[in-house]
């Protein structure tokens, strides 16, 4: 049994791709991490920006909740790979947006930051991103339907999961090498 809280949109949240013409959400807050994305993906987000206690911060513990994004993203990318082999030429709108979520999510829990904006902003200051971020996600943000920005979408999302496991791996190297006092 979860607990229903509404929550305010701030400005810089409603976009028109994610969140139109609405003001705030209602959602049923669990304990589980994968029920709460379910819902609504930027839900952990939204209660930071709000000052909302959850009882976790899904980007201080990024080894654990990236792969319930990633498991969502293995999901809805076979079912657009399926509607654009059934529509002739676009993809799910719905699907593709809740991707493009899953992966805003990704890219910033990767770095240990909540997402603070969809209004895009630059993603300089991450020291986890692809080559051209900035310029892919806009691209796909134009026209999440087109196949091309699926593409995107899908190397974005691949060429990122290496970068978690290289983060995975790098701080297991750091806790060795701090056990061992090298």
């Amino acid at each position: 049994m979860g607990k229903k809280i509404s929550v305010k949109l701030p400005n810089d949240f409603r976009n028109s791709l994610f969140f139109e013409g609405l003001s705030e959400i209602t959602v049923t807050i669990h304990d589980d991490l994968e029920e709460n994305l379910a819902q609504s993906p930027f839900i952990y987000d939204l209660c930071d920006r709000n000052e909302i206690k959850l009882p976790m911060k899904p980007w201080n513990n990024w080894k654990t909740s990236i792969p319930y994004l990633l498991k969502y993203w293995k999901k809805l990318d076979q079912s657009i790979q399926e509607s654009f082999q059934n529509r002739k030429g676009k993809a799910d709108r719905h699907k593709m947006l809740q991707s493009l979520s899953f992966y805003m999510l990704f890219i910033h829990w990767l770095n240990n930051q909540p997402v603070q904006t969809l209004s895009f902003q630059p993603l300089s200051q991450f020291n986890y991103k692809p080559v051209n971020v900035e310029e892919r996600l806009k691209f796909i943000m134009k026209k999440p339907e087109q196949y091309h920005s699926f593409i995107q979408l899908q190397q974005l999302f691949h060429e990122t999961e290496k970068l978690f496991h290289k983060r995975k791996a790098l701080d297991k190297l750091k806790k060795i090498a701090m056990t061992n006092d090298w």
